[in-house]
């Protein structure tokens, strides 16, 4: 374990504790440079320590708060057409929310993923998983369905990750198989 290792979860409470204390939100997130700045300045006057290791943890804030999608597409099919039955509400959320990592395949994924990446970054594919779980079938619906989706994206920006979460979503609601094929 880095040093740097030893810090994300202080760094990840603290993006919340910064949210809340200075942006009055919990959900906060970078709109540029200078809030990155001001993010950093707060974190190294309320951890000093953190100082040691401060290039590494500028380099993984700047990695992890950059993380944004230029010119992203999503293509659905018209609802009308497929005969989708919506399911996805906040109730559905609550089987993965705030649960300890043993009692659900998403817990255990998101833990590991902010472990790794950063909360923003997690919580970023927590909302898109959600709006993609949102037009899947619920897997318990009667008679015949299928859902088809394809993920396209550059090099190195979240497809795995995405579609790995995905999947231990689905399988969180009661999905039984889960086909992937990367190329």
């Amino acid at each position: 374990m880095s040093e740097l290792d030893a810090f994300i979860p202080v760094i990840n409470g603290h993006i919340d504790y910064f949210g809340i204390k200075k942006k009055k939100t919990k959900s906060w997130y970078p709109k540029n440079k200078k809030d990155i700045d001001e993010f950093l300045e707060d974190l190294f006057k309320t951890y000093p320590e953190a100082k040691k290791v401060n290039s590494e943890i500028i380099v993984f804030i700047q990695k992890n708060f950059a993380t944004t999608m230029e010119n992203d597409m999503t293509l659905r099919a018209n609802v009308k057409d497929r005969n989708h039955e919506p399911w996805f509400n906040d109730d559905t959320k609550k089987l993965w929310e705030n649960k300890i990592y043993t009692s659900s395949q998403y817990a255990y994924y998101k833990k590991n993923l902010e472990n790794k990446l950063g909360k923003i970054v997690s919580n970023d594919i927590d909302i898109s998983t959600n709006e993609i779980l949102e037009d899947l079938e619920k897997p318990s619906r009667q008679g015949n369905w299928e859902t088809k989706g394809m993920v396209v994206g550059d090099v190195q920006s979240g497809k795995t990750s995405n579609y790995n979460a995905l999947i231990a979503k689905a399988i969180d609601c009661g999905y039984k198989v889960a086909r992937c094929c990367p190329q």
